[in-house]
Parts: structure tokens; sequence; C-alpha cells
């Protein structure tokens, strides 16, 4: 199941499932639709090395590349990553002007 989020609400997600012995990966994706439609999104991806190698095949398949944080158990490392590699992708980040 993919879904937008929070850093903090997948923190709390990775706790919950972590108390019920269940895997959690946080792995948000950037691109535009049509970029998903191509399997061509930027996975980034954190969560344990386990749980992560058990999604890794499937994540691989929606995009050309998967970003591994290094630290499993932060989610909110996510959103400065995004931001890197859209630029370095050539993106622009929109920014709203108070008139």
């Amino acid at each position: 199941m993919t879904s937008t989020i929070s850093g903090g609400f997948a923190d709390e997600l990775r706790v919950r499932h972590a108390e019920t012995g269940i895997g959690y990966v946080a792995a948000p994706v950037f691109g535009r639709p049509e970029a998903a439609e191509a399997a061509q999104l930027e996975v980034m991806v954190a969560g344990e090395k386990g749980a992560v190698a058990k999604v890794r095949p499937l994540l691989d398949v929606i995009g050309r590349r998967t970003w591994v944080h290094a630290v499993p158990n932060r989610a909110g490392f996510i959103f400065p990553a995004l931001m890197v590699v859209h630029i370095v992708n050539g993106g622009y980040f929109p920014c709203r002007r108070n008139s």
C-alpha cells in the first residue's frame, strides 16, 4: 500500500508495526504521473534492512532508481532527499509569493 503521509505519522506507523512484529518500510516516490506510467519514479526507502530487502524488487519495478537511507528507522530524511533529487534532475520547487 502506498500513501502520502507526514514523517511523524510514518514514524508512528513504524513503531506500531514493530510492536506487532511486522516490518515497515517508508518509501515515498518522486515523479510526475507520466514518470509513474513509464516506471521512471525516484523511490526513497527507509526501513529495517530485512524489510527493505523484501520489498526492494517491487520498488525497483515502479522506479528507475531506488535510494536506500542508511538510518533504517527514520523516515524524516526523505523530504530533504527528495529536494536533492529534484534539483539534481533539473526540477524546481514552486514558491508562493505573498502580494
